[in-house]
This record gives structure tokens, sequence and C-alpha cells, in this order.
């Protein structure tokens, strides 16, 4: 999956083919409020989103159709229709990228851009693409622009402009350069898949790697501009997303279910030298971040729920007024499905049905596909016994929604439909 924000609209790309009650082919624009299709969007994966300063829209992945269009691997989206970039590639990109002079680059397992012959990166500039020196011998996984017009590219190369150069290489305008002794992976089918650069201008690198340099650094590194270095005690599993937030903090997400010594599902947060984790993280595997304005932090990938809350592969973090914990004690609960909620689909009211154990204090929250509380119900049961809350949603958008409802021993999860003709 991938991720792009511009102003206050979230693109979303990935392999599904609907979001919320939209059929939207592989690619999605989220508003605040619904889901939108782009046109009849693309006919196979989206793994590179990014949005230059003029708000288009640029898409790369293993499709080879855009709006109906015959385009190869890449496209762009002026806000009404897909247009290709000259013929395209001649295979899958996967990372893409703007410099600050509006210069696309793209990095995938290509060989030729257009009518140019370019080694799995290119550069789409004038109107036409061009490569970049004489590229590289294998597959650019990731982009990073820096502010003075350099490149930062990795992936699962050896070689950069042929020169050594092990899975990260530095494009300096007219030729490229190695990053110190490079990153090692045991095994050339695990590359670098990530990277970030913050303000101070230090490169954070993620993947599946053992070591940077000449030090053990298990699937996360830092350049420095001199030397690679670890972050605290590491990650235990390999990492394919990441996000700078506004105050320089990093945001990782992947497999990992460890960052230092804190317990952090799938994403965690790296600042003044510490790892924290976000809540209780994802129940699965987060393959995309995104940091937008307001201080929200868009999570994609292919997990069911984050924290408690259901939530189908994409949610949101709010930086600005969320505290990141080390460690959350939580009370024991069970979680339990059988909850009923008559009609669903339905209009404006629905009735949700539920068993409690005793008087409680019952609660149900409601959230949109990105995990935000819409609705807060609090209702004080006095005996045991099926009970009913009464939810009223007609000031909701049409769409999915995830409920949960705790009674403080029992937390009962599901999902409605709002739908109004």
């Amino acid at each position: 999956m991938a991720l792009a924000v511009h102003g206050d609209t979230l693109y979303i790309g990935g392999f599904f083919v609907t979001a919320g009650i939209e059929m939207v082919n592989r690619v999605a624009m989220w508003d605040g409020v619904r889901f939108s299709n782009l046109g009849s969007g693309v006919n196979g994966a989206v793994q590179a989103l990014v949005v230059d300063d003029g708000g288009t829209l640029y898409a790369g992945g293993s499709f080879t159709e855009a709006g109906g269009r015959r385009i190869g691997y890449v496209a762009s989206w002026n806000g009404r229709s897909w247009e290709p970039l000259g013929g395209g590639m001649n295979s899958t990109v996967y990372a893409l990228s703007v410099g600050p002079d509006g210069t696309l680059y793209a990095g995938g397992s290509f060989t030729r851009a257009g009518d140019a012959a370019a080694s799995y990166i290119a550069m789409w500039q004038d109107g036409s693409w061009q490569a970049l020196g004489s590229g590289m011998d294998h597959n650019v996984m990731a982009l990073a622009p820096a502010p003075d017009g350099r490149l930062y590219a990795a992936g699962g190369f050896t070689t950069a402009g042929g020169k050594t150069a092990h899975q990260v290489a530095l494009w300096n305008g007219t030729e490229w350069e190695a990053l110190g002794g490079g990153i090692h992976p045991p095994f050339d089918a695990r590359p670098v898949w990530v990277l970030a650069l913050d303000p101070r201008g230090r490169l954070y690198a993620g993947g599946n790697f053992d070591a940077a340099g000449d030090l053990s650094s298990p699937y996360l590194s830092r350049w420095d501009g001199r030397r690679w270095s670890p972050m605290g005690e590491g990650v235990d599993g390999g990492v394919h997303a990441m996000a700078i937030g506004a105050d320089g903090s990093l945001y990782i997400g992947g497999y990992f279910t460890r960052a230092g010594n804190v317990s952090a599902r799938h994403v965690a947060r790296w600042k003044d030298g510490r790892w924290s984790a976000l809540e209780g993280g994802t129940d699965n595997l987060v393959h995309a971040l995104s940091v937008g304005q307001g201080g929200m932090l868009h999570v994609g990938g292919s997990f069911a729920a984050v924290d408690v809350i259901p939530a189908s592969g994409l949610a949101c973090w709010q930086i600005s007024t969320s505290t990141s914990r080390e460690h959350i004690d939580m009370p024991q609960r069970t979680y339990d499905r059988s909850t009923r909620v008559y009609p669903n689909p339905f209009s404006t009211v629905t009735h949700v049905s539920f068993v409690a154990d005793g008087a409680r204090d019952i609660t149900l929250k409601v959230f949109d596909v990105l995990g935000r509380e819409r609705v807060r119900v609090d209702r004080d049961i006095a005996a045991p016994g099926r009970h009913e809350i009464v939810l009223d949603a007609s000031h909701l958008p049409s769409g999915t929604y995830h409920y949960v409802l705790d009674t403080g021993v029992t937390v009962h999860t599901g999902s409605a439909v709002v739908l109004r003709r």
C-alpha cells in the first residue's frame, strides 16, 4: 500500500478494489468525510504515490492501464483524468519522489523509461524521461530527495553508476556516490525497502538487512553524512514504512512487534533517542505511513484493527493531541462479536443489542474507516440481561463504520453501514 497527502486530501493506493462503499480499483482519495474514486482506477497494484506542489498526483506500480488507457507502470492524475508520462516504463515502479525543483524521480525493476535506457532509476523532466548516469545493477525500492537537489536511492543493488554501493547511494546531480560501506542484507532478496530524511539532513533506512557500515544494525539504521549508526536496540522485524513528524520524530511501520525494549505492534516512534509505542499498535503488518496537516499520522497496511478499534487496513493517529506511551496497563477483557445491530445497513437510526452480566457503565463508540471517533454513547446498566442502545447516525455520511461497545468486562466489536439514497 502507498499513501500520499496533499492539503486535506489523502490518496491511498494498493491491491484493493473498494474503499468504503465505493468501487475504486486500487487507488482512492479520502477528503475527511468520504472516499472517492479516481476515474476507473488502474488494473494492477499501486505501489507508490506522490503529489507535487501543484497538486498533481503521480502513481506507480505493476499496472499497465489507468482510466482505461494503456499506460506503462506510471501515470499522473490531474483531478479529472489519468495521463501517461511519455511511454512509461517497461516494468514495475516501486518508488516515486518529487525533488525541490519539481523533478519526478522513479525507481523500480525497469530498464527503460520512455525512449531512454534507464537501469532501475529515471527522472521525468521537461516532458521526457532521462537516465541518472548508468543507474544501478538491480532494483530500486526507495527514494528520498534532499532540499539541496541531491537524491538518495536504496534497494537491492550492489553498484550505482558502475561504483560499489551496497543497497544505498547518493546522486549528487552528476554522478553516484556510495554512503560509507553501505547496507548489508544476508542475501539479495532482502533489500532496503524505505528511506526517510529528517529536517537535520539525517537519512534513515529500513528494510530486512542485518548491518550498516561495519556495525550490526538489524532492520534499521541512520546515516549522519559520515557514518551509519544503529538506533537504540532497534526493532525485531522488517521495516516497511517511515514518516517524519513536524517535530522531527521518526515513525516506522512493518513486521516488528518490539522497538528497543518496548512492545510496539507494527508501528512505533523514535524521538529524543528513545522508542515508544503508539498505544496498542495494529494487529497485522503496516505497509505505509504519511504525515498530513494538523499533525495526523496516516497508517496503511493489512491490519484489521488498531488497538481494539476495528480498522480495515487504514487508520490515523492524531500526533498533536495523543500521547505515545512505552507501556499501557489495560484491564483484562474478552472480545465478543455477537452483538446484534439492526437494521444494518440503515439510513439514520439503528439499534445495538447486547448482553451485560450485571450493573455496568457501558460505552459505545463508533469510528470511521480512519479510526476517528464519530459517535459516543454512555449508558448505565442496572441489571444483567439483554439491553439495547439506539444509535443515531443521522449526522454521518454514507459509509462503513466500526463500533466498539465496552461493558467493562467484555468488548463487543463489529461493523455497520450507513446507506442513504
